[in-house]
């Protein structure tokens, strides 16, 4: 029971660790976009 616990909070820590690092792309992303499109660069 204590190992299941513990390998559902090593998960979720994993989970959670990969949902943040794609928040953070996407956010980069966005303000790349938006700095291009301030500069009037349209692909």
């Amino acid at each position: 029971m204590d190992l299941n616990c513990t390998l559902n909070q090593k998960l979720r820590k994993k989970i959670i660790d990969i949902i943040d690092a794609c928040i953070c792309v996407a956010l980069l992303q966005l303000l790349m976009i938006g700095h291009q499109s301030n500069e009037g660069n349209i692909y």
